[in-house]
């Protein structure tokens, strides 16, 4: 963001405003950060850098991050469970366990067997509206 100091909120990049509403939250420390879609207004690049930065951040701080989010691999990368709403009221569907390591690296982590299938399972989860083995 150098150079970039004298511009007004509203002058920067999507990625850069949201990247700001993360640091100025995490300014008071807080134990539980939520953030709604966290990766919605940024590009293929600042999407993978913020998909990095927040497991880490919130590794390193020990906060809790709940996400609301339609991504599927936003949910993915910031969840130790994943829960899945229905519409209003917002009935959870299911739950789903992360099994994946605590250590997030976008290239390896999504290249793991397990994050692929538990993605195939967010997504059938997301299209069907059900998931196998939850009433």
């Amino acid at each position: 963001m150098t150079g970039q100091a004298p511009l007004h909120p509203w002058r920067l990049s999507g990625g850069t405003q949201q990247r700001v509403a993360i640091a100025r939250a995490l300014a008071c420390h807080p134990l539980l950060l939520l953030v709604d879609e966290p990766f919605g207004s940024v590009d293929a690049q600042g999407r993978e850098g913020l998909e990095d930065l927040l497991p880490a951040v919130r590794d390193r701080h020990r906060m809790t991050v709940a996400p609301a989010t339609h991504d599927i691999d936003g949910s993915v990368c910031l969840g130790g469970r994943i829960l899945m709403l229905k519409a209003p009221p917002g009935r959870v569907v299911a739950e789903l366990p992360v099994p994946l390591p605590s250590e997030w690296g976008q290239i390896g982590t999504r290249a793991l067997p397990g994050s692929v299938s538990l993605r195939a399972t967010v997504g059938r989860t997301v299209r069907d509206g059900r998931c196998p083995g939850v009433g």
